[in-house]
């Protein structure tokens, strides 16, 4: 049985056949990935000082009470015009018990005319508390993810047709009997724009399987595996394919197989 090695230099070769699918497929993905931990581990410290209360409600229903500002913390993290939030730290008494509690504020003209050991207002429930005047402040991470979900959306079935024609290629590649093609006709595919990255043509020929019965095979390919530039329709070209499955087919990878040394014997019939 034919056994070919492929390695990664083969599976880079099929992506850059397929500038449009691997440019949507992998870069509105890959990078994403690697992205999204960083970006979930940076959010959450940002938002470690962050308060769940409501700080509407607890304005409105709250129980008041006399606080004292214990310190101040820039976030620095995170900055809006050049201004940072501020974690303040505070006291205040519930119950006849002294409580401390601290939360990020983004307030820099308000937070300027404060000093440490300052009175405040301070609203509280059995569920938190707020200084009066200074709303949490906590980082978007809404409209930032959504980066993280529109765009594997936009690209996820640009990845799965560029993974279904590459595994397709590359069994061929690995398993792919050489039998001889006719050509049918030759058009261009043009790559990237301003670069020739992509730059490949499209074959469409055929060629005999079992019993002589004719097939017609449509493969993408750089004009280096094609037998010579001036190549035209009626001209024989090399192409791979499996007699079980004798509809699945490819061009024989000129380029490909003299680096990896593939043999190109034997051949059908």
């Amino acid at each position: 049985m034919v056994s070919r090695k492929v390695d990664f230099s083969v599976f880079y070769s099929l992506i850059k056949k397929r500038p449009i699918l691997s440019m949507f497929g992998l870069l509105f993905t890959i990078p994403l990935l690697f992205l999204l931990i960083p970006f979930l581990i940076l959010t959450s410290n940002i938002n470690g000082n962050s308060t769940e209360v409501d700080y509407e409600t607890l304005l409105k229903e709250g129980f008041q009470s006399k606080g004292v500002i214990e310190s101040f913390e820039t976030v620095y993290d995170v900055s809006i015009d050049n201004e940072h939030p501020t974690i303040i730290t505070y006291t205040y008494v519930k119950e006849n018990e002294t409580k401390t509690d601290s939360y990020q504020t983004f307030a820099p003209n308000r937070i300027k005319k404060l000093n440490k050991g300052q009175e405040i207002e301070v609203k509280y429930s059995d569920k938190g508390s707020i200084i009066v005047g200074f709303p949490p402040y906590s980082f978007p991470i809404h409209i930032i993810g959504l980066v993280f979900v529109i765009f594997p959306l936009i690209g996820l079935p640009f990845l799965v047709i560029l993974i279904i024609k590459i595994k397709k290629e590359l069994y061929l590649y690995k398993k792919g009997v050489l039998n001889t093609g006719i050509i049918l006709s030759i058009s261009d595919n043009i790559g990237l724009m301003f670069t020739k990255y992509g730059n490949s043509v499209t074959v469409t020929y055929e060629y005999q399987g079992e019993r002589g019965k004719t097939y017609i095979g449509k493969s993408r390919t750089i004009t280096t595996d094609l037998p010579s530039e001036k190549v035209r329709n009626g001209d024989k070209i090399d192409i791979l394919f499996l007699p079980t499955r004798p509809t699945k087919s490819c061009i024989w990878p000129e380029q490909i197989a003299k680096k990896k040394k593939w043999r190109s014997s034997p051949r059908y019939r």
